[in-house]
């Protein structure tokens, strides 16, 4: 989440590519966090950042889609937990 808030408001700006694919990921990331987003989120999460790590031409795509892919890939069971509305890790320390 904090990478992709911050390439929104950084790095990324004036790529016109991947600012259109980085702004959807940011909000889907914000929702999931936020307790509002559900398990179709999760998959368009991973669809957006499939499509833009396969078809940018802009070495930059790849880079911003990486954060998110190895996220879900690495932690499916979290992503699944905020899309339940929950958070594991809140849980655990609760």
């Amino acid at each position: 989440f904090f990478f992709s808030s911050r390439r929104r408001h950084t790095r990324f700006r004036n790529v016109t590519g991947v600012q259109t694919c980085a702004l959807p990921i940011y909000r889907l990331l914000e929702r999931l966090n936020g307790g509002g987003g559900d398990a179709d989120d999760v998959a368009t999460l991973k669809a957006i950042s499939e499509q833009m790590n396969a078809k940018t031409l802009c070495a930059l795509g790849s880079f911003a889609a990486a954060p998110q892919l190895g996220a879900l890939r690495k932690f499916p069971e979290h992503f699944a937990a905020h899309a339940a509305g929950g958070c594991p890790l809140e849980a655990a320390h609760a």
